[in-house]
Parts: C-alpha cells; structure tokens; sequence
C-alpha cells in the first residue's frame, strides 16, 4: 500500500492489482488486494450523490487534506488587496490571452479568497496563466506564493521566473517548523 500512496494520494483497485501483479500465487495476489481494501486506513470515496467513485485515499491522506484546509481557511481570513481596481483593467488589457485565460486570471487575481486554485490538464497553459498572474500581481505589489503539487512543476514555475515557490507539502512542513521554532522561543 505504501509504494502506491507514495505517488499517488488517491487510487483504484486496479492501482492495487498492478501492484501485486509480480507476485505469482493468483489466488495470494487476489487476497492481498482485498486485505488492502478493506484495511481501516483505506477509504472508499463517494461522489456528491453517494454512489461510489471507484476511488480511494487512506487515512493519512484525507488528516493532511483536513490540515491543509484548516491553514487555508487561516489564510483566507487574512486576505487583503490595496489595488483591485488597477489589477482588473491590467487583466482586460492583455494580449495574447484567450478570454478564458482572462477569466481564469480573474479568478486567480480578483477572487476574495487567500487561497486560488488553478486546475487543468496537462498542457493546458495552467503555467502560462500562472505566469501572467505572478506578474501582474508582484507590479501591484502583492505578495505571492506560489504552491505546486510536485516538485517538477515546482522546477516549470521557477523556470518561469517564480520566485517564491513550494510543493505545497514542502510550504506546509515550513509553517510548521516555524510554528515550533516560535512556541520554543517564546517558552524561554
């Protein structure tokens, strides 16, 4: 189970099958995919309607998701934006940028959330956008912090010019050893 949550945070029986797969007893091999599936740090997840997606997570998983929502929310109470207008018509006089570019800038720039996400397929121009935003932002004078799920995309920000980059397991790790750092000095 570890060799399949190590890369992935959600998965399907099938990412189970395949990882058993080397293992020649069939009837072994169908056994240790049903302990894994039904073992308590496993669950199954449902779509909106209750049915089931056919997908997993496990405990582990679904605790750091609920930590992260809680420092997200933090933040989005702390959100604050000094020229919002000025932000707008730099969005709207853009060139090159489809209107639905535009609109995804709009919701990363304009939103009244600290915290945007940005979601695409791979090729998209998820970094294109995310590099007008950066910018855009930094020459009003916003500070950014730019998350990425991986470290190679990590690596694509930074070749964009992102200064100020994370994985969002690696930003996260930070705040909390900063938090510890300042709970030990202020105990002395």
């Amino acid at each position: 189970m570890n060799s399949i949550t190590h890369y992935k945070s959600i998965f399907t029986k099938q990412d189970v099958e395949k990882a058993v797969q080397d293992i020649p007893d069939l009837t072994a091999r169908e056994q240790l995919v049903q302990q894994v599936l039904s073992s308590n740090r496993i669950l199954e997840l449902y779509h909106d309607d209750g049915e089931s997606s056919k997908y997993f997570t496990t405990i582990e998983v679904r605790n750091e998701e609920t930590r992260i929502i809680r420092i997200a929310n933090k933040i989005n109470n702390q959100v604050y934006y000094n020229d919002i207008y000025n932000l707008k018509s730099d969005i709207e006089g853009l060139a090159n940028v489809s209107e639905e570019q535009k609109q995804a800038l709009r919701h990363i720039l304009l939103s009244t959330s600290g915290v945007r996400v940005l979601r695409g397929r791979a090729g998209t121009g998820k970094s294109y956008v995310l590099a007008k935003a950066h910018k855009l932002a930094t020459n009003r004078g916003q500070k950014v912090i730019d998350l990425a799920p991986t470290h190679k995309a990590v690596s694509e920000l930074r070749s964009k010019g992102y200064t100020e980059v994370y994985t969002v397991k690696g930003f996260f790790y930070i705040i909390e050893k900063n938090f510890y750092a300042r709970q030990l000095n202020s105990s002395r």
